[in-house]
C-alpha cells in the first residue's frame, strides 16, 4: 500500500492510499468529515483490506475536513478518479463504495457522468437513496436498525433503480454498524468480485 496525496480542481490537498493490486479498480469512500469521518474508519478500513486481498487497485481518501454539502465531495471523489485513471488504464471502470455520507456522495455523482465507466455501485447504510438510477450494477446495504433509513424506506426507494439493485439487510446492525466491519467487508468483496449477495439479508454475526 502506497500513501499519497490527491489535488482537488479547487485546489484541495487530501491524503490517500492506494494499493498496488493489478485487478480491477476501486475506490471507497468515508462517512462525514464534520463527524469525525476519515478514511481510517473501521469499516472503511475493513472494505478497504478486503478489496485489497481480492486484488484490486484500491483507493481511499479523506474528504476536505469541512465540505459545505454533497457538491465538496464530488470534487473530491473527481480528485481520486482522476488518480487512478492517470497513473493506470485511463477508460477503466470503477468500483465505486460509500459508507453514510461516502455512500451520498457516490450516489450523487452517477446523474451527471463525469466519473467515467463505472463498474459498479455499492451503498453501505445510504441516509437518504434516491428514487431514481439507471444504468449501473448496485449493492445496497442495510442495517435492520438504521437511525436514518429503514429497510423498507430503502427497498421503496431503490424499487425503480434499473438494473434492479441487490438490497442486503445487516440483522441486528444500527447505522454505525459496531460490530459489523468484517459482515460489510465481506458482502462488498463479495459482490465486486462477482460472486454475490447470494440472499436479500445478512447474518447479525461479524466473521472478523
Amino acid at each position: 500500500m502506497a500513501h499519497l496525496h490527491l489535488v482537488t480542481a479547487d485546489g484541495f490537498t487530501l491524503a490517500a492510499d492506494v494499493t498496488d493490486g493489478t485487478g480491477p479498480s476501486a475506490i471507497v469512500c468515508h462517512p462525514d468529515p464534520r463527524f469525525g469521518g476519515d478514511r481510517h474508519h473501521l469499516v472503511v478500513d475493513a472494505v478497504f483490506r478486503a478489496l485489497d486481498a481480492l486484488g484490486c487497485r484500491a483507493l481511499r481518501f479523506d474528504f476536505r475536513r469541512e465540505p459545505s454539502g454533497i457538491g465538496d465531495g464530488l470534487a473530491d471523489l473527481e480528485a481520486a478518479v482522476t488518480h487512478l485513471r492517470t497513473t493506470g488504464a485511463p477508460d477503466c471502470e470503477i468500483h465505486l463504495i460509500g459508507y453514510s455520507f461516502g455512500a451520498q456522495v457516490a450516489v450523487g455523482a452517477m446523474p451527471h457522468g463525469a466519473l467515467g465507466p463505472i463498474a459498479s455501485l455499492t451503498l453501505i447504510a445510504p441516509p437518504d437513496p434516491p428514487e431514481q438510477l439507471t444504468g449501473v450494477r448496485a449493492l445496497v446495504i442495510v442495517p435492520t436498525h438504521d437511525q436514518f433509513c429503514a429497510p423498507h424506506t430503502a427497498r421503496r426507494a431503490t424499487a425503480g433503480w434499473r438494473p434492479t439493485p441487490e438490497v442486503v439487510e445487516l440483522q441486528g446492525a444500527d447505522h454505525f454498524l459496531q460490530g459489523f466491519c468484517g459482515a460489510v467487508a465481506a458482502l462488498v468483496s463479495d459482490f465486486v468480485g462477482g460472486t454475490g449477495p447470494a440472499t436479500g439479508s445478512a447474518p447479525d454475526l461479524d466473521p472478523s
